[in-house]
């Protein structure tokens, strides 16, 4: 969960790829939703998504095994 719920994404990004909302991940209540689709295409080992928000910024370390 992102705190305050009143917090807005500004961009989602994995590297310099930057993730399309509603198509790669969903924002509702405070909660960031990564689509599975999107996880589905992501590399085995680790990914690293970088979040900004209109209150900073944060980094989500996502580790995928096959």
């Amino acid at each position: 969960n992102i705190s305050p719920k009143t917090t807005q994404i500004v961009k989602v990004k994995n590297g310099s790829t930057e993730l399309v909302k509603s198509t790669d991940y969903e924002y509702v209540n405070g909660i960031l939703t990564i689509k599975s689709d999107y996880v589905k295409s992501l590399l085995s080992g680790l990914n690293t998504l970088s979040i900004e928000t209109d209150k900073g910024s944060i980094r989500v370390a996502i580790y995928i095994v096959n």
